[in-house]
């Protein structure tokens, strides 16, 4: 799957466990790019292996601080918002998710 590699080059996370809650097409009236939404848990921290030329500034957030971002405007990626959405629905137990295991070495 390119989410357990993307988060494991571009953070150096590694997850135990994945669920893919569905896709995004951010701009389906000139574009049929479609953005997939993966939920991960059971992390271990590692090293990031970006790209010559890449970088990326980490950060955390629990989902109160990422509602308190979107309702003042700060937080306005569309994909961090509909993952947000997702995930405050599965919280609820109105979408579900089928979590799967994977192996930790994968995306090394």
């Amino acid at each position: 799957v390119c989410a357990v590699r993307e988060l494991a080059e571009e953070t150096g996370y590694r997850a135990a466990e994945w669920a893919r809650a569905g896709i995004l097409h951010n701009a389906i009236a000139y574009s049929t790019e479609g953005i997939e939404i993966w939920f991960a848990r059971g992390l271990q921290a590692g090293q990031a292996q970006l790209d010559h030329g890449e970088f990326l500034e980490l950060t955390t957030a629990s989902e109160a601080e990422l509602d308190a971002l979107a309702q003042h405007g700060e937080l306005t990626d569309a994909k961090t918002l509909i993952g947000l959405l997702w995930l405050k629905q599965w919280r609820a137990g109105l979408w579900p998710l089928e979590w799967r295991a994977v192996d930790l070495t994968m995306g090394s």
